[in-house]
């Protein structure tokens, strides 16, 4: 006779899987930052190979429905979790469904390890699907206003996302000759748009910048300018906001 014997793994710990991307409260578009996939890790007892099954659950905050696959539409009112693709060493990934502009997801992963011990729901990673513009306008100065000083130049600023979702404004200021200031040497000498400053920081809704240049003016004593707004997704220089002033 002969002896046989079983081997077999005893374990009552979970998995645990960790969300890489999105990045947690990050921004993404359709082109300087796209999200061609939800993935992560997931391992148990540090070990990749032990993991039966990741899956993941998106959610619109805006609506509170999760993504479902069988009608392919945000309808769920609880979280269902999709299979994500498995990688080596411990990567798991999957496509997403179709976002719409403006709107905040929450996504989750839930592991489950050999043993069948299921990951205990973690907190969710957020993110924004941003594929329109921010706008800026100019108050001050007026539109064709004249004027013998400028102290300041003034401004709001807006975005679809909310006022978080822009991430800075900045002046580029334009002489009626063409040319542009240039910081560097403190003249209109410069061929394109530069940015002498940036004028607003996350989340302002009104900004105003202090010259350094005194009073713009040109042999004709008018210059213009205008605003270039970035966003936490795509760069704009508005046609927008123009203004003039002089004497």
């Amino acid at each position: 006779s002969s002896d046989l014997s079983n081997n077999f793994t005893y374990d009552t710990q979970h998995a645990t899987s960790t969300v890489v991307v999105p990045i947690n409260n990050d921004y993404y578009n359709l082109s300087t930052k796209q999200l061609p996939v939800i993935s992560g890790t997931a391992v148990d007892e540090s070990l990749g190979n032990r993991v039966q099954g990741v899956g993941y659950s998106i959610k619109e905050n805006a609506t509170g429905m999760y993504w479902n696959v069988a009608t392919s539409t945000f309808s769920s009112g609880s979280a269902l979790f999709n299979a994500l693709s498995f990688s080596n060493p411990n990567v798991w990934s999957s496509t997403h469904p179709t976002l719409q502009d403006g709107y905040v997801y929450a996504v989750r992963t839930v592991a489950t390890d050999l043993a069948g011990n299921v990951e205990p729901l973690r907190t969710a990673r957020l993110f924004t699907f941003d594929v329109s513009s921010p706008t800026a306008r100019i108050t001050r100065p007026t539109i064709n206003s004249q004027v013998s000083s400028l102290p300041t130049i003034s401004g709001t600023v807006s975005d679809n996302t909310g006022l978080p979702g822009v991430q800075t404004v900045e002046l580029a200021v334009q002489v009626d000759t063409g040319t542009w200031y240039s910081s560097g040497s403190g003249t209109f000498d410069a061929g394109e748009a530069l940015a002498p400053k940036t004028v607003s920081g996350n989340g302002s809704a009104t900004f105003t910048f202090t010259p350094s240049l005194g009073l713009y003016r040109s042999q004709n004593g008018f210059v213009t300018a205008r605003f270039r707004v970035v966003s936490g997704t795509t760069p704009t220089l508005l046609p927008t906001g123009f203004a003039s002033s002089g004497e």
